[in-house]
C-alpha cells in the first residue's frame, strides 16, 4: 500500500506537462505543503483515518490531474474543432 509510486506519478505528470518553471514550483510547493499539513495533523493533532481511503484519494487526484492535462493538450491538436486563434 505505502510504496510512493502514486507520488512519483503525480510529480512526473506535473513536471512533464507544465512548461513554465513558475507553474512547476507552484505545484510542487503546494504538493509539499499539503503533505506537511496532513502529516502534522496526524502526528501532532492525533487525527486518525483509514490509510486505504487516503491512498484512494491520492490515486483519484493523480487521475484527475492526468485527465485535465490530457484534455488541455488535446484541445489544440490538429484534429480538434478549436479555432487556432484560441489555442
Amino acid at each position: 500500500m505505502v510504496t510512493g509510486y502514486d507520488h512519483l506519478a503525480f510529480l512526473i505528470g506535473v513536471i512533464f506537462f507544465l512548461y513554465k518553471l513558475k507553474d512547476i514550483v507552484l505545484y510542487v510547493s503546494l504538493f509539499t505543503l499539503g503533505h506537511s499539513a496532513t502529516l502534522l495533523a496526524g502526528v501532532l493533532g492525533g487525527i486518525r483515518t483509514n490509510p486505504w481511503l487516503i491512498d484512494a484519494i491520492i490515486g483519484l487526484s493523480v487521475v484527475y490531474k492526468h485527465s485535465t492535462t490530457w484534455m488541455a493538450s488535446n484541445a489544440c491538436s490538429d484534429f480538434s474543432q478549436t479555432p487556432k486563434s484560441q489555442c
